[in-house]
């Protein structure tokens, strides 16, 4: 008992950093970046030190852009921003009403530019709040303060490029690994669930009782995995939503709509494959056949989502062909079938969300190959 809960912990832990991965390596590439830029600075002024460890935290949180160009042209551009604000505030300093006229220019400029997308959404705010900073500090020399952010820009740049590249779209390929995964933990549980004609011909009432206790248990099991799956691929959904309309919000990106389609299809295919195995486990009476030839079917498609490979929001799908062969013969009922009794109506859910796999998985493999 004592080692089961120290693997779901474990499972737990996993999963919440994966799911958290590229928050909790920004977080620490912002510490980092903030303590390398107040000790090196800390060598030169100590306005430069102050201001200078201001912009490093600002710009190590700017990760606007499809790729490292774009991303790189928002650094330097933000930069450049900064020193032509921090000029002005210097340069008005002893003139407040034109510091004050500066600042109202500043702050319409920043709420104007942000309906041109995510690019001006972040930057000019902090434009905005540098100004601000230099403004309550006592007069410092323009060249070190110059000097200070120029040194914070060559930290960010070293740390974001060459130390902790982030790029958020990286998440939607590990929130898909992570679909994958669960639902092979699922079909796994369903897999194991003992078969009806292993107590054919029982000897003893003992057999019988034995059979039922493994039966309860496997049947927990499967609704402890079924939960999870179902809690997690909301959690999964929500962040997916987040992060393309983040992605979106940019500029188009077929590649990005398409993954995040397949991702959003294959979630309600596998739940609704999933109630549907969970409606047979509960179901009384299956003959042998028919337990036989859904755990054939399920053995497929586990091959399938255990040797998938998914890197750069692409699904390099592996054993279709078996899979595919499986389903047809599935398809065709080859066991004997009672359209009366309501476990027909389970089987036919349960060969409905096969079939639509078949075509996700079709679906996303034409989208490739244009």
């Amino acid at each position: 008992m004592i080692n089961l809960l120290r693997q779901n912990r474990i499972q737990v832990l996993t999963f919440w950093l994966s799911q958290r991965q590229n928050a909790f390596i920004q977080s620490i590439k912002t510490v980092v970046i903030i303590v390398c830029a107040w000790f090196v600075l800390g060598e030169y002024d100590q306005n430069a030190q102050l201001l200078g460890t201001f912009v490093a935290g600002f710009l190590s949180i700017l990760r606007v852009g499809r790729d490292k160009k774009q991303q790189f042209l928002t650094i330097i551009c933000s930069a450049l921003a900064m020193i032509v604000s921090s000029g002005l505030a210097l340069q008005f300093y002893q003139a407040p009403w034109l510091s004050n006229g500066v600042f109202i220019v500043l702050v319409f400029v920043a709420f104007y530019l942000r309906r041109f997308g995510g690019r001006f959404f972040i930057p000019p705010l902090f434009v905005l709040m540098l100004y601000i900073i230099v403004l309550l500090l006592p007069h410092p020399p323009i060249l070190n303060l110059w000097q200070g952010i120029v040194l914070a820009v060559c930290i960010v740049l070293f740390f974001t490029f060459m130390i902790w590249p982030i790029d958020d779209r990286k998440q939607l390929n590990t929130n898909m690994q992570l679909l994958f995964k669960l639902s092979t933990e699922v079909i796994d549980a369903f897999i194991a669930m003992p078969c009806e004609s292993l107590v054919e011909g029982k000897k003893c009432q003992q057999e019988a009782d034995d059979f039922c206790r493994v039966k309860k248990r496997a049947a927990q099991a499967f609704e402890a995995e079924h939960q999870r799956f179902i809690k997690v691929v909301l959690q999964l959904r929500k962040e997916n939503a987040n992060l393309v309309n983040e992605c979106l919000f940019l500029d188009k990106d077929p590649l990005l709509e398409q993954f995040y389609d397949f991702h959003y299809r294959m979630t309600k295919t596998l739940s609704m494959l999933f109630e549907s195995c969970h409606q047979l486990i509960e179901a009384d009476g299956l003959n042998k056949q028919i337990q036989i030839d859904t755990i054939r079917v399920a053995n497929a498609l586990l091959l399938v989502l255990t040797l998938s490979r998914i890197s750069r929001m692409r699904v390099s799908l592996v054993h279709m062909q078996q899979f595919k062969r499986e389903y047809e013969y599935f398809s065709r009922y080859p066991f004997e079938i009672d359209l009366s009794q309501p476990e027909s109506i389970h089987i036919f859910n349960f060969s409905l969300s096969m079939k639509r796999l078949i075509e996700n998985f079709e679906l996303w493999e034409t989208r490739l190959d244009e």
